[in-house]
């Protein structure tokens, strides 16, 4: 691997720093956490968006309001931690959002003159700042439900979800053309055969096949043989059944799609 200290290449990230490349994957994997989350999320939204349409904004939602703070803490983390200046965002085990607030910052202080890096900095921190603001939102409408003579403003909530939902959107696409910039890098490639199935279900399409072959003229047959030079350049000859198999999966997946 190139010295860390070597210029950036004017095309692309310097994807040989072993410590960009780690760092980029736990991005990745920080974001496959979140999205998870916020998966869920919408589905949460969805359903209390259309009781109270349905009800005229008179029906009880306690339980989605609930349901949606219970997840709060899983992409913010505690508001001790948050508020702690001493503690890091890696060293709790909830707030993924948090971590990859914290990655992407790193990433693009790294990267400054990076516009896709700065941009998903940018998303991924509106994210976590509107994740924040909706757990205090939650508590206002909850104090406001317990009077009966008032109907409780759903809009702040509204737009808040709408936010976190749009910038995580606007990450995803950014993270896939920063992703494209990492193809001669063999631990984020294997990184993304590893987590195929997150993935694939996230982007809702056959992703890592797709990414391969933007990556290499003969798409996963290329990226196999790339990754195995690469793995036994270095010693590493226990992962070659491992790619294969990997390789095999991701094909197999893209044929019977």
């Amino acid at each position: 691997m190139l010295n860390e200290n070597k210029a950036v290449h004017d095309q692309s990230l310097n994807v040989y720093s072993q410590s960009t490349s780690l760092l980029f994957q736990f991005i990745l994997f920080e974001f496959i956490t979140s999205s998870k989350k916020i998966q869920d999320i919408e589905n949460i939204y969805s359903q209390l968006e259309s009781l109270l349409i349905k009800h005229r904004l008179q029906a009880d939602v306690d339980l989605y309001l609930n349901q949606l703070l219970d997840f709060m803490p899983f992409l913010t983390g505690s508001q001790m931690v948050i508020a702690n200046e001493q503690t890091f965002p890696w060293t709790h085990q909830k707030g993924s959002l948090n971590k990859l607030r914290h990655y992407c910052y790193l990433l693009s202080h790294k990267f400054s003159d990076k516009g896709d890096v700065l941009n998903m900095n940018i998303a991924v921190s509106k994210a976590f700042h509107s994740a924040l603001q909706i757990r205090e939102v939650i508590f206002s409408l909850q104090r406001q439900s317990e009077d009966p003579q008032r109907v409780p403003n759903y809009v702040s909530l509204y737009h808040l979800l709408d936010k976190l939902i749009d910038n995580m959107r606007r990450a995803s696409r950014l993270i896939l053309r920063i992703l494209i910039q990492f193809k001669d890098d063999e631990n984020v490639l294997f990184f993304l055969l590893q987590h195929r199935t997150d993935l694939d279900q996230l982007y809702k399409t056959q992703f890592v096949a797709r990414i391969l072959k933007k990556m290499f003229s003969d798409g996963s047959k290329g990226a196999e043989e790339f990754l195995k030079l690469r793995y036994q350049e270095r010693g590493f000859h226990h992962l070659i059944d491992s790619i294969t198999n990997q390789i095999s999966s991701v094909d197999a997946c893209a044929i019977s799609n």
